[in-house]
């Protein structure tokens, strides 16, 4: 996909509400340069900020998911394409796929395990 940009970031909701905002941000601004953001498709957390973000500039949204987290509640509904995989291995390979370029914002082990997979 050309223009894709995949974001890693934490899942949580706890951490300092600056990094959400930045995220949200980074989601604009993808959008406002014609970028598609793909996104471990959750509803919550940094990842889920950048998709919020990127939609509300008008940017296509790609969530890959795996089966295990495909619920209602954790998945993020709005996505403008919902991939779901098999598991977390298929998931990094699928969004390794999908996008151009990475950015990894603040996170805990499973953002670590992403950038590390990715290299």
């Amino acid at each position: 996909m050309s223009g894709a940009i995949a974001v890693f970031g934490a899942s949580s909701g706890s951490l300092n509400g600056e990094y959400y905002e930045a995220a949200r941000e980074f989601g604009v601004q993808l959008a406002e340069h014609g970028k598609a953001l793909v996104f471990g498709g959750g509803d919550t957390g940094i990842m889920g900020a950048a998709a919020r973000g990127a939609h509300e500039a008008g940017g296509r949204v790609i969530g890959v998911i795996p089966e295990a987290l495909h619920l209602p509640g954790i998945a993020y509904s709005k996505c403008d394409e919902l991939i779901v995989t098999r598991d977390l291995r298929d998931r990094m390979e699928r969004m390794a796929e999908l996008a151009d370029g990475f950015c990894v914002m603040p996170g805990g082990f499973g953002t670590m395990y992403e950038l590390f997979e990715v290299l």
